[in-house]
């Protein structure tokens, strides 16, 4: 059974919640319209009782989806936690690897997304897992079930989000760019970005990339004059107070990973989380100069989206020796006859960030593939990436 149907919760429905639900589904003209609010409603339920089992009040009447007007023209399963702003409940039919989002769902402004599995049997559902606030900006369209954070950690989530709404709402500098109505959910989603950012962006990005969401959220009545330096100003101060307040450190860590025992045993429970999976292959296909372990018939693959296509990261051993060995880094579209865009880069670094002479491959033009054959010496590290970069991407460190 997957990983993430094994760690999932199971919630019981009961027969006010399924009466709730008849009763929202009544009110839509079309079968299909009536079965999308009838399993919203339920999954709506089903985090609402979750969370205020764990002393999370919520109030539904604060939710779009609990607008019969609304309802019938967007597909949202939101919920309002008090104190903090909307979670979105998302039903899932059907054994799915990839969960969509709805453009309004995307387009709205979500503290989190709880994933809702329903089975044949509508007297019970499994929480399957959560992602927190995603990019305004480029939200994906369907997120991948490795994504998905235990439901477990959603608690802990909420209550970051609490602590530093109630310590920064207090502060004059940041207060005085929240409306007097709805403060709270204001500030709680800009906390809630500021948390992705930190998690996501590297430290020298982070400041020009809060600014685009206080700009985003804030509005245009504010500062007038010099608005984008004041709010520079802001976001700097957002994320210097939210490090102080979660005591984390700037840069987000920067996960290890040995490619040689993950190929001679298997990977690690985290790195399968991040996307990564081994596969077995004919030798002769890599074009492998010598067979001297079980190694050499297994890669590593990863897949990425990257301005909204899928792609294939492939690691590939080519020689192993006791001194050193060489390894083949490939790019590949995934869509049937893809290609990868002219001006797209694969590259690699040090483990200090830093390019070195042969480092990347460039596609001066649409081609099938981007590869880089890489000799390393034992014990060696590098860092992939990729330009435009992933969705979601962090820097992972490969030691050889």
């Amino acid at each position: 059974m997957n990983q993430f149907y094994q760690k999932c919760l199971t919630i019981p429905l009961t027969s006010l919640a399924h009466h709730l639900a008849r009763q929202f589904a009544s009110k839509q003209n079309r079968l299909q319209k009536a079965k999308q609010v009838y399993l919203n409603t339920l999954a709506i339920l089903a985090v609402k009782d979750f969370l205020e089992e764990l002393s999370y009040p919520t109030d539904l009447e604060l939710g779009d989806s609990w607008n019969s007007a609304i309802s019938c023209f967007h597909d949202t399963a939101d919920l309002f936690v008090l104190n903090l702003s909307k979670l979105e409940c998302r039903p899932l039919v059907g054994k799915q690897t990839t969960i969509s989002l709805p453009r309004e769902v995307r387009e709205e402004r979500r503290i989190g997304y709880v994933f809702v599995q329903f089975q044949e049997q509508v007297n019970e559902v499994q929480l399957l897992g959560f992602i927190r606030a995603l990019d305004p900006i480029s939200a994906p369209e369907k997120i991948a079930l490795a994504e998905l954070e235990p439901i477990d950690n959603l608690i802990d989530y909420l209550y970051r989000l609490e602590i530093a709404t109630e310590i920064l709402q207090k502060n004059r500098q940041i207060a005085a760019i929240v409306p007097e109505k709805d403060s709270t959910q204001f500030l709680s989603e800009i906390i809630a970005q500021f948390d992705r950012i930190i998690r996501t962006v590297r430290s020298d990005k982070q400041i020009s990339k809060g600014t685009e969401i206080l700009n985003l959220w804030v509005s245009e009545d504010y500062c007038r004059s010099q608005r984008e330096l004041q709010l520079n100003k802001i976001a700097r101060r957002l994320r210097d107070n939210l490090l102080d307040i979660w005591q984390i450190e700037t840069s987000p860590k920067v996960p290890e990973w040995s490619i040689l025992k993950w190929l001679s045993d298997e990977i690690d429970e985290l790195a399968k989380v991040v996307g990564w999976s081994i596969v077995e292959f004919e030798p002769s296909v890599a074009g492998i100069k010598a067979i001297d372990s079980p190694i050499m018939t297994r890669s590593l693959t990863r897949q990425l989206e990257i301005a909204g296509q899928n792609y294939e990261l492939r690691i590939i051993p080519q020689s192993i020796n006791s001194e050193e060995s060489t390894w083949r880094f490939q790019l590949r579209n995934l869509a049937p006859g893809g290609f990868i865009p002219g001006g797209f880069k694969l590259k690699l670094l040090t483990r200090d960030g830093e390019d070195f002479e042969g480092n990347q491959d460039l596609a001066t033009t649409a081609t099938e593939e981007l590869y880089l054959d890489i000799t390393v010496e034992n014990g060696e590290s590098l860092i992939w990436v990729t330009e435009p970069y992933p969705q979601n991407y962090r820097r992972e460190i490969f030691r050889f």
